[in-house]
């Protein structure tokens, strides 16, 4: 986690997600239909995302994506991509902590992780 939160811990993450997904990222995301806006749930992956859809788009992403953050307290740096157009996190620490990692404020959603109601029931 440490060595991968440095900044040539992150670059070596884009160097290395891009040489082995960025090929079929591209493929799948100009896939047809296109998607009508790509979410993820992974930090290591919106770099390559963002960079596949720019590609498929033209040079200039113009589908939206977005980034839950699915930590509760701290987070890896690559949750707070600045090019995303949301990033919905869970708390005010990291609320706070993605401001402070560059996201603004109109970027940043604060709510709930996205729990499936079946997990919220106290079984029998």
């Amino acid at each position: 986690f440490e060595t991968g939160a440095t900044p040539m811990g992150l670059w070596l993450n884009e160097v290395l997600t891009d040489a082995f997904c960025g090929a079929r990222y591209r493929a799948l995301l100009a896939s047809k239909p296109r998607p009508d806006a790509v979410i993820s749930v992974h930090p290591l992956m919106q770099g390559p995302a963002m960079r596949a859809l720019s590609s498929n788009d033209g040079g200039a992403r113009t589908t939206p994506f977005a980034t839950v953050v699915t930590d509760l307290g701290s987070a890896h740096p690559a949750w707070f991509h600045p090019d995303v157009d949301a990033c919905f996190v869970p708390s005010d620490a990291l609320h706070t902590l993605a401001s402070e990692r560059g996201l603004r404020g109109s970027q940043i959603v604060q709510h709930g992780l996205p729990i499936r109601p079946g997990f919220c029931v106290e079984p029998p």
